[in-house]
């Protein structure tokens, strides 16, 4: 629509037989462009927007998917239990609603991605626990209430992604070792586990400020996976195989490095590995490879896993499922983690579980989540043996 200073200026030259001023003209010219460019831009529509925004969506998804895929995936499909029990029929030994309690939670703000935890041998009622990539190389000492007794640095040591932390005792010495073994995009070459002596923290028990001290690795063990770059965060020590066991984290689709050509893992189910390793094996300038077994036991997203200290039991956890194996006296672990879980137990809510490790007694499990002040939760295993129920987990 012209502007009526425009209509009224023509009207007025319309009446008075003269021409139209270059102002004049301009000024329509102006105002008639200004209604086309308008006109145009209506008829585009709201469809290509609507393309440019779900295209936009799409690539947040990819990115968040390739860096994580677990919680979309298994959320979008409404069967997070079903699909996490790692066997490919529909039966699960399942006990529901296990008997849990708080303990307490992890006190200490410098503990903010607990992604591991092992029971100590020297400190009764006590646990060490890590946090995740790009932290410092420190240990911390906390009660099972979750108070801070000490934090320990390890000294020539780089944490690229701990994501795990066993008891291993060898001829009646207690070691920790911590496992850098963490590789969400699938591309390291080798990964690292450093082994100390447990720390000797003197008046760990007076109730004061927490020590700080540091420590030296007995060990550092670097290795490699047969088949290149793999995804671990779940590593636990056999005593009675002097053994490292792992199972890896599958991801439901490709690695970012097979995707850019790379040799990374492309499978998407867990696969257990084992590598032997004793203080009197262990050479400096040697590269490991951890040997991978095929079993039937393939869950969804491993974070965690223990062996407890008889090494009689095990028990492999993920965000929402622990199972748990029992080895008979005259078998070894290849065969007993080939069987179905003695048990699978339902975990409660953590906002990302990722840790667990026995009691002393083997009878309960205790979990920790990442983030600042998380429960330290007690599940008690039930004591009856396999209670099957057939596509009953909701």
């Amino acid at each position: 629509m012209i502007p009526s200073s425009g209509r009224e200026n023509r009207a007025k030259a319309k009446q008075a037989h003269m021409p139209e001023s270059p102002e004049l003209r301009r000024s329509t010219v102006m105002a008639i462009g200004s209604r086309d460019k308008t006109r145009s831009f209506s008829a585009v529509g709201p469809l290509p927007l609507l393309i440019l925004l779900l295209a936009a969506t799409g690539g947040l998804l990819l990115i968040v998917w390739l860096a994580n895929p677990y919680p979309l995936f298994l959320e979008s499909t409404g069967q997070k239990e079903k699909m996490a029990s790692g066997f490919p029929n529909d039966e699960l030994a399942t006990e529901r609603i296990p008997l849990q309690e708080e303990l307490g939670r992890l006190a200490a703000s410098d503990i903010s991605e607990s992604s591991g935890i092992c029971l100590s041998a020297r400190y009764p009622d006590c646990l060490w626990t890590h946090n995740d990539s790009g932290s410092i190389a420190e240990l911390f000492l906390v009660r099972t209430s979750g108070e801070l007794l000490a934090q320990v640095e390890i000294e020539q040591a780089t944490c690229t992604d701990w994501e795990a932390i066993t008891q291993v005792s060898v001829d009646d010495k207690s070691y920790i070792a911590v496992g850098d073994i963490g590789d969400n995009s699938a591309t390291r070459e080798d990964c690292r586990i450093y082994v100390i002596e447990e720390p000797e923290i003197g008046d760990w028990n007076r109730g004061e400020k927490p020590l700080r001290t540091s420590a030296t690795p007995l060990a550092t063990i670097r290795f490699r996976w047969p088949e290149g770059a793999v995804d671990c965060e779940a590593m636990a020590y056999d005593p009675t195989g002097r053994e490292f066991w792992f199972v890896s984290k599958p991801r439901p689709g490709p690695s970012l490095k097979s995707i850019l050509g790379g040799a990374g893992n492309n499978e998407a189910r867990a696969h257990m590995y084992r590598l032997a390793w004793s203080p009197d094996r262990h050479k400096d300038d040697q590269v490991f490879v951890a040997e991978r077994l095929e079993t039937q036991f393939s869950p969804l997203a491993v974070t965690g896993m223990d062996i407890h200290a008889s090494g009689k039991k095990a028990v492999v956890r993920n965000y929402w499922t622990a199972f748990v194996f029992e080895r008979p006296e005259t078998a070894t672990w290849s065969e007993a983690f080939s069987q179905q879980p003695s048990r699978i137990v339902m975990l409660p809510d953590q906002r990302q579980g990722e840790a667990v490790a026995f009691d002393s007694p083997g009878t309960s499990i205790l979990l920790t989540s990442e983030g600042v002040g998380q429960r330290v939760l007690k599940v008690n295993l039930p004591e009856s043996e396999k209670s099957i129920m057939k596509n009953q987990v909701k």
